[in-house]
């Protein structure tokens, strides 16, 4: 609840001058984005693998969990989540920017910068991220390569706002 609370501070802060409606967007895909993870994690405890699962991803030093995701389930926690999210027929505005957040250059044109927004959210407040430093430097690779794509983020008022969250 408390990073939810400070994503959802954040991204009112970071988007309420550059783009509202992208901030009414990314809310809801922002406090979802774990669900997924969640899920998952219940299912590994339920097959009493979890121990095994949390060693993995230890020895791996927090990176790639996609991967180790895949080989668990086949899936990543992010695409099995518009997976559920079909399903109970959410917003496809929301299932597709949850879709594309790993790899937002990916998206179609006109969720790209829903997707960039998701990514820079997701890579700030990553539940493996430790180091504040290294979150806002590679939220700044994210917003460089969204501006290769055309997509404008304001990278001062990204870095004045994370220094705040993040302290």
């Amino acid at each position: 609840m408390r990073e939810c609370t400070l994503e959802s501070h954040f991204i009112t802060n970071w988007l309420s001058n550059e783009d509202k409606a992208l901030s009414q967007i990314l809310m809801p895909c922002a406090m979802l984005l774990r669900l997924g993870i969640i899920v998952f994690s219940a299912s590994l405890k339920t097959l009493g693998k979890a121990q095994e699962f949390l060693n993995k991803i230890k020895a791996n030093d927090f990176k790639n969990i996609a991967l180790i995701e895949m080989e668990y389930f086949k899936v990543d926690s992010f695409l099995f989540l518009s997976y559920l999210f079909r399903h109970w027929e959410f917003d496809e505005q929301i299932i597709m920017t949850i879709e594309s957040c790993t790899k937002p250059y990916r998206a179609v044109p006109e969720l790209k910068k829903s997707a960039y927004a998701l990514a820079i959210v997701n890579t700030l407040f990553s539940m493996h991220s430790y180091d504040k430093k290294i979150a806002i430097e590679r939220c700044v690779e994210i917003i460089q390569e969204a501006s290769a794509q055309g997509v404008k983020f304001s990278l001062d008022n990204f870095v004045h706002n994370a220094q705040k969250v993040k302290s």
